[in-house]
């Protein structure tokens, strides 16, 4: 199957969508589709400067305390689940094949999609099921129309 791509030069269109602030840093666009699972955008980004400031790679946020990076996520609600699911991720990103995160721990169709759209670009292969996706798809496919 090949993988259709939006123009070289062309670049990515304006989004809203907020995991769009970190490419080309995959791991960074992941923690955020896990983050965002059952909380509110606003809420999130509060504390996503302060989070990659203090865990700004995987690798950090690897070897974190759970109870560290649970205080840090306590605003979002679900914070032991959502540490020990981004410490799990971040283990798993360090070892293994970014081509496809469907095994990467705390990863479901929402994170799989946005990946596929944001990291890899093949826009044309997915069907997500989130509105704000799905509006960044259709901003794509302007994008795309208009330069031909």
């Amino acid at each position: 199957m090949s993988v259709h791509r939006w123009p070289v030069g062309g670049g990515l269109p304006d989004c809203a969508l907020i995991q769009a602030r970190y490419l080309p840093d995959g791991w960074r666009v992941l923690v955020c589709c896990v983050l965002l699972n059952l909380t509110r955008r606003a809420q999130m980004e509060k504390l996503l400067d302060g989070l990659f400031e203090r865990y700004p790679d995987a690798s950090a946020m690897a070897v974190a305390s759970q109870v560290d990076l649970a205080s840090m996520l306590r605003p979002l609600g679900l914070y032991n689940r959502r540490a020990q699911t981004l410490i799990k991720l971040s283990s798993w990103w360090l070892t293994n094949d970014h081509d496809d995160v469907s095994k990467c721990p705390g990863v479901g169709k929402y994170a799989r999609d946005a990946y596929a759209l944001l990291v890899q670009r093949r826009w044309r292969e997915v069907e997500p099921d989130d509105h704000a996706l799905n509006d960044f798809m259709a901003e794509i496919r302007e994008h795309v129309n208009a330069s031909g």
